[in-house]
């Protein structure tokens, strides 16, 4: 599904500005019209299917809050998100008043923040589209079974699921739902690596209409990747610690020596007491760590190189090593399937 979008601003610099900022590949966005023109905006949002108005407030030719009411008023489904110049509380209040969803700062304004806001809004719309799909009671089931490691319970509801959606296509879109569903948990990034590398035979197999196939697979993948056990709390203060000092310190050259010495333990037994408790060394779940940033940043059409770098791997070559031993693919046959895979919004 790709995400349909207006800019519009009147000043034509800060217009060229804001399209070369949007996020189009990462957010599966198609610009519809870029234009100075209000009217025009409106002209165009009346006659299209339209999914994001991106608007500035202050306009000679009409404001945004107001084309922000009328299209409010006339097409609720848009999501508007406002470029305002002024940072005073009832002038944002307005403009929320009128209809837009969120608001930027347009001398703050960077790819980041825009990416950020783009992407709370396109959460809103798969969260409201595919909520049709899976009810919000089905939806607290399937998490909660996850978490608690239900899987006969799992199976039933994900059968009971299926068994409702008879066409192929239909199976196909309970998939996109299932998968938006998921993104939306704690720790989403390991369920992201799930959909990338199971995506295409989850799709044969509902394509067959092979459900029962499809959904042992898909509990089978879950129990794989060890989904639930990202989800503990039962480690021990030191290796808690240790824990919290890889997750905020990734990037630099960090060792267990280091991390020893924070925490005012011995070394070896911060080994010893990692290992027993996390299940990995600490350079392996440090390496996790990188690899998980890593995927984030290819995701993000970084190179190589950069990723590399950023993500503490001063050694491009280790990289590929340790990227491929985490991953069982090599970061460019990763970010293929990341290509091919969109999660969340499949075209």
């Amino acid at each position: 599904m790709s995400y349909r979008i207006i800019v519009v601003d009147d000043e034509i610099q800060f217009l060229d500005y804001i399209v070369s900022l949007l996020p189009f590949e990462e957010l599966d966005l198609e610009l519809v019209l870029k234009t100075t023109s209000p009217n025009e905006a409106l002209k165009v949002l009346r006659q299209a299917d339209v999914h994001i108005l991106l608007t500035d407030v202050m306009m000679s030719e009409m404001s945004g809050a107001r084309l922000a009411e009328i299209v409010h008023e006339e097409k609720p489904q848009v999501n508007i998100l406002a470029l305002s110049s002024y940072d005073d509380y009832d002038y944002v209040r307005s403009i929320l008043l009128s209809g837009a969803a969120d608001y930027l700062l347009k001398h703050r304004i960077d790819k980041a923040s825009l990416t950020k806001a783009l992407k709370k809004i396109i959460e809103s719309i798969n969260m409201e589209h595919f909520g049709q799909i899976i009810p919000p009671h089905a939806a607290e089931e399937i998490k909660t079974a996850i978490i608690n490691e239900e899987y006969v319970r799992l199976n039933s509801i994900l059968t009971t699921m299926f068994a409702s959606h008879k066409e192929m296509q239909s199976r196909i879109n309970l998939l996109d739902a299932l998968t938006a569903l998921l993104n939306q948990m704690k720790k989403s990034e390991y369920f992201v690596d799930m959909f990338i590398i199971q995506r295409p035979l989850f799709s044969s197999l509902l394509e067959k209409g092979e459900t029962s196939s499809f959904i042992n697979e898909f509990i089978y993948s879950i129990q794989k990747y060890a989904l639930s056990g990202y989800y503990r709390n039962d480690y021990s203060q030191i290796v808690a610690g240790a824990l919290a000092l890889i997750d905020t310190n990734w990037a630099m050259n960090i060792s267990l020596k280091d991390a020893a010495e924070v925490l005012g333990v011995n070394a070896d037994y911060l080994s010893r007491q990692f290992s027993k408790e996390e299940g990995s060394t600490f350079i392996e779940y440090l390496n996790r760590i990188r690899v998980y940033h890593a995927k984030m940043m290819l995701r993000d059409g970084h190179t190589l190189k950069e990723v590399s770098y950023e993500c503490g791997f001063k050694n491009y070559s280790y990289f590929l090593k340790v990227f491929k031993k985490v991953m069982q693919m090599s970061p460019g046959e990763y970010t293929d399937k990341w290509n091919m895979v969109r999660i969340g919004h499949q075209k």
